[in-house]
């Protein structure tokens, strides 16, 4: 199986990560764990099994989850960092895949070039190994998986209720966060608007592929786009942000607070949004910035509780892995 994206899933599979049988008898979801490790509920697949998590970026958030996760389902985490793994300087990312696959059952990776990834996977499935993408410079597929868990629980949305129809506004930099969020609401019938500054919105073959999604998916959700922060959140039930600048990127804090003006999420744009919208970033965050630091800490925001479902998404992504494949 190979996870590159969001559409890698289907919407039946995207509704199962939501709510899979086990939510709440003993996985990172059930409130009273907490996510501790010691408590784990091991899937027959990966017991006794390791998993490689290849990190050319740095990582807190999704490390974490991802041996975290590891744990929970029965399999040891292993880990190769930066220049110790030297994909395409010390080796190529083929032959890194190659022996990834040798040696483990899984393999999970963070990378800076999306076609590294799909290099790997190329490699990965001639060996039946599942390769997981942990964010790319195109997509972030474990942090939408966490997001949507994070909505429906907020929204206490049970295993057999119907999803709700809600509208997503995300604010800022169109990239890969805010695609794999598209894709994955947009499968789910969410309306998202994408609110972003001129240079920094989807282009015409982004939106052109965001539609075809939704159309292959069957949904009648609607993906709008705009230059207006406070037209964006009129409307919606969550308003969601990333950083301004991605690691990586060129570009000053002074450049981007110009052109990211009126974008960030502050007491006075949560005025424009309904009273019951909450606020969503999936970190690490700039406070001042893309956000205030009061909104994160306000009652209105549900980003703790976003950050816990990175462990909870990776878990149940797992699980499901271990059940398809």
């Amino acid at each position: 199986m190979i996870v590159d994206d969001i559409d890698a899933l289907s919407v039946d599979q995207l509704r199962w990560l939501l709510a899979p049988p086990s939510a709440g008898q003993g996985d990172a979801s059930d409130p009273g764990t907490h996510g501790r490790l010691h408590q784990t509920n091991p899937s027959p697949r990966f017991v006794g099994a390791t998993m490689a998590g290849v990190f050319e970026h740095p990582s807190l958030r999704t490390r974490s989850a991802f041996a975290g996760a590891a744990h929970r389902v029965g399999a040891l985490p292993v880990f190769f960092v930066g220049d110790e793994v030297g994909i395409d300087a010390r080796e190529s990312a083929e032959d890194v895949a190659h022996l990834l696959a040798e040696h483990h059952h899984l393999i999970g990776a963070r990378l800076r070039h999306h076609s590294t990834f799909m290099r790997m996977a190329r490699v990965a499935t001639e060996y039946q190994c599942p390769i997981v993408n942990l964010l790319t410079d195109w997509a972030h597929p474990t942090q939408a998986i966490a997001d949507i868990i994070t909505i429906a629980e907020r929204l206490k949305v049970g295993p057999e209720d119907p999803l709700p129809h809600l509208r997503i506004a995300y604010l800022g930099e169109a990239n890969n966060v805010a695609r794999s969020l598209a894709k994955a609401a947009l499968a789910l019938g969410w309306d998202i608007t994408i609110a972003a500054p001129q240079g920094h919105q989807f282009g015409v073959d982004d939106v052109a592929s965001l539609e075809s999604y939704r159309s292959l998916c069957g949904s009648d959700a609607r993906l709008e786009l705009t230059d207006d922060p406070s037209a964006a959140v009129r409307e919606a039930n969550v308003l969601y942000t990333d950083v301004w600048i991605s690691m990586g990127a060129q570009g000053s804090v002074e450049h981007a607070m110009e052109e990211f003006r009126g974008f960030g999420i502050d007491e006075q744009l949560l005025l424009a949004a309904p009273d019951d919208a909450f606020v969503m970033h999936c970190l690490p965050a700039h406070r001042g910035m893309e956000i205030e630091g009061s909104v994160i800490d306000s009652d209105r925001s549900v980003v703790w509780l976003q950050a816990r479902n990175r462990l909870v998404a990776m878990e149940r992504l797992f699980r499901l892995i271990g059940e398809e494949d």
